[in-house]
This record gives structure tokens, C-alpha cells and sequence, in this order.
């Protein structure tokens, strides 16, 4: 059984871009999303092109599939795996929880939080 986790980006207006990640996306470290993305995507550009990957399996220490990260659409070939737009926090949310989300992380421009 996987830990599902939804990752977003808080953009501009309010609106937020988020991905699923399908496994460890517990807090705690070493492999789990919430440690790696505290650890590894602490830049606003590097945010950004995590969610560029769109959905994902997997999340490792980088953006590569040699560093643990693996995205349905760059890795599998899968369609729709693209980001998506939330118009508020609210909506990410709700769109985590529909996911089975068990976590749900939004960078602020700053900082991870756990919402």
C-alpha cells in the first residue's frame, strides 16, 4: 500500500499548481516527499520544475529519474499526468483529498507546509 501525497506551489492570485505523488509521502525522513521536499526543493525555480514533471510516482533527491524521481508522463508515457491549477488553497485541498491524499504539502515561496 503507497502513501499518497499531493504537492503544490502557491502561485500569484491565490491560485496553487499541484501533482500527485503516489509513494512514501509521509513527513519523516529518509524517503519520505515531506523530507525530500524540505530537503532538495528549496527554491521557488526548482518547485516549479518539479511540477513541470507533472504527476508522479515516485520523488526522490532531484528532478532526474536516475535521482529517484519518476513521472508518469517524462518516464511512463503517460497522458494527463499534467499539473493542474487550483483556484484557491481550498480547492487544492479538496482536489488532494479526492485523491486519497493522506498528505498534502504547499510551498509558499519560502517554506514547505503541511495543509
Amino acid at each position: 500500500m503507497s502513501t499518497r501525497s499531493f504537492i503544490g506551489l502557491l502561485c500569484a492570485g491565490g491560485l496553487v499548481r499541484g501533482v500527485y505523488c503516489h509513494s512514501d509521502g509521509y513527513p519523516e525522513a529518509p524517503h519520505g516527499v515531506g523530507h525530500k521536499l524540505a530537503t532538495y526543493f528549496k527554491d521557488p525555480v526548482k518547485v516549479a520544475e518539479l511540477l513541470d514533471l507533472g504527476s508522479l510516482s515516485a520523488l526522490g533527491d532531484g528532478l532526474a529519474k536516475d535521482a529517484g524521481t519518476v513521472a508518469y508522463g517524462r518516464d511512463r508515457q503517460d497522458e494527463d499526468t499534467e499539473a493542474c491549477m487550483y483556484e484557491t488553497v481550498e480547492a487544492f485541498k479538496e482536489a488532494g483529498r479526492d485523491l486519497d491524499a493522506e498528505y498534502l504539502y504547499l510551498f509558499n515561496g519560502r517554506t514547505w507546509e503541511q495543509v
